[in-house]
């Protein structure tokens, strides 16, 4: 049997005393398993000191990693084992490696946020000096994951260790307390507050005014009768609609989305070209309207007609509750805040929905993002008029 495979059979029963005779024997700690991977990664994967120690005796260096940037001490934390991330940090282990590759690359102390019982592991990290701060390759952070899992310990030692609770991804859609706000963790959000986070619905108010700024000066300038339009529509929907429509829908509408009835929704709404904003009257109006014909069965049977049933992101019947609308066309086709996404897909993002098609899209992954890509439309592509002076959407 040749030293490699030795080492891996050792492994594999647990025998440590049998890797130290292998290394002292001229056995290579540096040694590749089938897929390529230091076989250390084996060991540590796991769990138990006496499997890796051997290796570092016999001068592999802590850090020995896989071609993706995986190292012995991101095994130990994705084991659970506290001992080993202990004895790995105690050797001088890299608290702050970063992952290149992978299916979802993370840090060491990210790979710690997805166990099932982080504390005792995230606090041994922070103790070591991880930086609470350090995201993923995604742009996720420590806090985001801590607040996406509802681990309210973990969030107040990260915080307490220096962690940024206003930190923010993908323009403003995704923070710590909006993260723990879209998948229910109350007591989370509540935590975050009181340790300073942001209100989330302020802070998109802030940066959705900014855009719809942009929006009309463009439109003043290029397009008076969009313009127009934007200038009468302008004005906060009235909070007691607000709170009548969430309560009709039966769940909260997302920060952003909610930040935009701070700036529309009492007499009309934003237009997106040909598809006319609405007020909240008429989005509820909408909304009921669907609903009572899917009550009666009006859509049973009818399926829709671009999406899979196995896209993951978008449910796919011909209508659900969970889809509020807040633009629609001369035809009646919509664009809707989608509340009730498909396993894969996220609360909150934007669908586009036809009468005679059904849903699709997703068209964006939240509300924010849909502005900003019309903004960014608006100001960075050509675009030609109807025979009324109407703005046409771009091919």
């Amino acid at each position: 049997m040749d030293s490699d495979q030795a080492l891996l059979d050792a492994i594999s029963s647990g025998d440590s005393a049998a890797l130290t005779r292998l290394f002292a024997d001229g056995a290579d700690p540096a040694t590749g398993n089938g897929d390529g991977d230091p076989v250390v990664l084996d060991a540590a994967d796991t769990g138990k000191v006496e499997l890796v120690r051997p290796f570092l005796d016999a001068g592999l260096p802590v850090d020995a990693e896989s071609d993706l940037g995986t190292t012995p001490l991101m095994c130990a934390v994705s084991t659970g084992s506290l001992p080993l991330v202990e004895f790995l940090v105690s050797r001088g282990a890299d608290v702050n490696r970063v992952q290149r590759g992978g299916v979802e690359p993370g840090t060491v102390l990210t790979w710690a946020l997805e166990l099932a019982e982080p504390l005792a592991i995230v606090s041994a990290l922070l103790r070591a000096g991880a930086d609470p701060d350090l995201p993923r390759p995604d742009g996720w952070t420590p806090l985001m994951l801590a607040a996406f899992h509802g681990y309210v310990e973990v969030i107040r030692a990260l915080v307490a260790a220096g962690a940024d609770v206003s930190a923010s991804k993908d323009d403003g859609a995704v923070t710590p307390v909006g993260v723990a706000e879209e998948w229910r963790h109350g007591e989370a959000a509540r935590v975050l507050r009181e340790l300073g986070a942001p209100d989330p619905v302020e802070s998109y108010t802030a940066r959705l005014t900014v855009l719809v700024s942009g929006i009309a000066a463009w439109l003043a300038e290029h397009a008076s009768v969009e313009y127009e339009s934007l200038a009468r529509a302008r004005g906060a929907a009235a909070p007691e609609a607000v709170a009548a429509l969430e309560t009709a829908v039966g769940e909260p509408l997302p920060a952003d989305f909610l930040a935009y009835l701070r700036l529309f929704g009492d007499s009309g709404g934003l237009d997106f070209y040909e598809y006319d904003g609405l007020s909240v009257a008429q989005i509820l109006s909408r909304w009921r309207g669907l609903g009572d014909a899917h009550g009666r069965g009006t859509f049973d049977g009818w399926t829709p007609h671009e999406l899979h049933p196995a896209n993951g992101l978008v449910r796919c019947v011909w209508w659900h509750p969970g889809w509020v609308p807040f633009a629609a066309d001369a035809c009646g086709n919509l664009f809707c805040v989608d509340l009730a996404p498909a396993e894969h897909g996220r609360r909150g993002q934007v669908i586009q929905w036809e009468t005679r098609g059904g849903p699709s899209g997703p068209r964006a992954s939240s509300f924010m993002r849909y502005l900003r890509q019309h903004h960014d439309t608006l100001l960075n592509v050509q675009h030609t008029y109807d025979e009324e002076g109407r703005l046409e959407r771009p091919c």
